[in-house]
């Protein structure tokens, strides 16, 4: 082969290896918007990233809104690629107001899935809560402090503003309209967590159960209380929780239907004593939700309508993680969606 045909047939060569190479860096890396190694569709999200954001690895989107609705829009206007949807999260926490609902316009396909994931080794927690900064906590006023029970929680319980600490449900979510529900054990009401450990609402006795005897009059459950309880707890929300009728059925009774009875030393509430099987067990049962028993470590109070939080923490709380779980929804609700996963999430505070 002449000389001159060999060494433009080289160079013919290295120009096409440039210009693939070129092409390839055009569709590969975080840099840019496009369908990544031509196969599939990658957006990267961060705790400082900006929704407005194109959603690549330099320049991330924020919230996991934030990359439904980017992938939403992407597939409305490209389609879903031979390789699916990829959304990578960065370390960090996700904050959650409300829940996100998915639908068939959100779907992957068999081979082609839609994937929310955490990056490599990442820590994504999505958090239901509302972070409060310790320094939002202070003494109590005088008022709420004479409430207390004599004794160090006067001195250690401390108060904070919700509203002032960015909290925003601040509805009481255990507040049923259905009567079935006022006897619900399972429903949701926002919940105080201490370096992710949930805490408790004020409550007596502080662990466990009381034992008790429940007697009935007509269609109203009477539960006989301990001597002095009734008259600390006639100007109390008070909730009892428990087994009052039978020993394998929990029920929760909330403030709205509970009657404490200052002269006969009573606690009632409407409900059929008959359920009660002969020969079973007495009841057992603790009251919750009384400021009046806000009196160890761990436990705390929610005034709903002053929408103040008072807290007996077991130590010092700067530099703590304090957090009020504010989400009520579902975290995720399909209605028709498919071929959607989720992997390497922490799920906290909701």
């Amino acid at each position: 082969m002449p000389m001159r045909r060999l060494v433009t047939s080289v160079l013919l060569l290295l120009l096409i290896l440039i210009c693939t190479g070129l092409a390839s860096c055009g569709q590969s890396g975080g840099g840019n918007a496009d369908v990544q190694n031509g196969t599939s569709k990658v957006f990267y999200v961060s705790a400082d990233g900006d929704d407005g954001n194109p959603g690549t690895e330099d320049l991330p989107l924020a919230t996991f809104a934030g990359a439904v609705s980017a992938v939403r829009s992407w597939k409305t206007a490209n389609g879903l690629p031979d390789g699916g949807i990829e959304v990578v999260f960065a370390s960090g926490r996700y904050s959650f107001d409300t829940g996100i609902v998915f639908g068939a316009g959100d779907s992957g396909e068999k081979g082609r899935p839609v994937t929310y994931r955490a990056a490599e080794g990442a820590d994504v927690t999505l958090d239901g809560g509302v972070l409060i900064d310790p320094s939002a906590f202070g003494p109590l006023s005088g008022e709420v402090r004479e409430r207390l029970p004599e004794g160090e929680a006067r001195d250690r319980v401390l108060e904070a503003d919700l509203v002032l600490a960015g909290c925003y449900d601040l509805a009481d979510r255990s507040d049923y309209a259905d009567w079935d529900a006022y006897y619900d054990i399972s429903g949701y009401r926002q919940e105080l967590y201490a370096d992710n450990v949930r805490q408790s609402p004020a409550r007596w006795p502080d662990t466990g159960y009381e034992p008790g005897e429940m007697t009935s009059a007509g269609e109203i459950s009477e539960l006989i209380l301990p001597e002095g309880k009734a008259a600390l707890w006639a100007d109390e929300k008070i909730r009892l929780c428990g087994y009052p009728y039978i020993e394998w059925s929990a029920n929760n009774v909330q403030d709205d239907i509970i009657t404490v009875d200052t002269e006969r030393g009573i606690l009632s509430f409407p409900g059929l004593y008959y359920y009660q099987y002969a020969g079973a067990i007495p009841a057992r049962y603790y009251v919750y939700n009384a400021l009046c028993e806000l009196d160890s470590p761990g436990e705390y109070y929610w005034d709903v309508e002053a929408k103040k939080l008072y807290y007996y923490p077991d130590g010092d709380i700067s530099g703590r993680k304090i957090v009020f779980s504010q989400l009520a929804d579902e975290w995720f609700r399909f209605e028709g969606g498919s071929y959607i996963s989720f992997e390497g999430f922490t799920m906290e505070n909701a």
